[in-house]
């Protein structure tokens, strides 16, 4: 597969909260993904981040590389 030149990279912060119906209880998580721009268009990596110093040393990897290989990448249709 080839790669695509990066044009851009951002990341965003998602919001999940996760019911349990035994309890009157919300668990309220945050996930940070990293989106990047390509000739193709947008599109996320498969990976969610926790914490979010691992999405920023993904960014910066992904701006030093430049280009990125779409295998673990996907995007809304």
């Amino acid at each position: 597969m080839s790669k695509l030149k990066v044009q851009d990279v951002v990341v965003k912060r998602e919001f999940l909260n996760t019911q349990f119906p035994d309890r009157n209880y919300t668990l309220k998580t945050v996930y940070h993904l990293v989106w990047v721009n390509t000739s193709k268009g947008w599109y996320y990596l498969n990976t969610k981040f926790i914490n979010p110093a691992h999405a920023a040393q993904m960014e910066i990897k992904i701006k030093q590389a430049g280009k990125v290989d779409l295998k673990h990448w996907s995007t809304f249709v």
